[in-house]
């Protein structure tokens, strides 16, 4: 995949709820690079905002996604649906993925 030629982002958007530190995050995706963004719903609300996204040229439509405080999301369809995945870790400021062989 030449990634001159992707043309899909994703990012996190917050938005103030009720109270200053009550937020909502949400996943956004753009496939135009950036010229239009739909909202794509995470099967729960995350416990804090989402932090970061990997993705992989082996298989750029599974990206992962973790909020700061080690809640992990996966979509296997390029973002169009989400899961939690079991496991939550104490805190995460990256993620990379190294798809097994």
């Amino acid at each position: 995949m030449d990634y001159d030629d992707y043309m899909v982002a994703h990012c996190c958007c917050q938005a103030a709820k009720k109270a200053l530190y009550d937020w909502i995050t949400t996943v956004q995706r753009s496939k135009d690079r950036g010229q239009t963004w739909e909202t794509r719903p995470l099967p729960i609300e995350p416990n804090t905002p989402i932090w970061t996204f990997a993705m992989h040229a082996a298989d750029p439509n599974q990206v992962f996604c973790c909020s700061h405080y080690g809640q992990v999301f996966l979509s296997p369809d390029g973002g169009d649906s989400w899961s939690k995945i079991r496991r939550e870790f104490s805190e995460i400021r990256a993620l990379t993925w190294v798809p097994n062989n």
